[in-house]
């Protein structure tokens, strides 16, 4: 089976607050959050973004008044960094991100 042809795993609503080059805001914007096999995908009315978890080099956290999620990736050009909220549900969907990371 070809992996976009997969079902998603996990689908969280999350909050897309910028760090991607191609994909600025000027303020955090409703998104989806989906996991397959073998990436997971941030939509949001804008754009999509797809990240392989093969690409990615580390999950960190950025406090600041709210807790955010950093992803640090490498699209094949050059360091990413999308920042995502995920609200009260940090604690659940953080831990899924990593463990498909390793």
């Amino acid at each position: 089976m070809k992996e976009r042809n997969c079902k998603p795993e996990f689908k969280f609503d999350a909050k897309y607050c910028g760090g991607h080059k191609a994909f600025p805001v000027r303020k955090e914007i409703k998104a989806k959050f989906t996991v397959f096999p073998k990436r997971m995908e941030i939509t949001t009315d804008r754009f999509l973004l797809p990240i392989r978890f093969d690409q990615v080099r580390d999950i960190r956290n950025l406090h600041q008044k709210k807790i955010y999620t950093v992803i640090e990736y490498n699209d094949g050009v050059e360091e990413q960094s999308p920042i995502l909220d995920f609200g009260k549900h940090l604690e659940k969907e953080q831990p899924i991100i990593y463990q498909k990371k390793l």
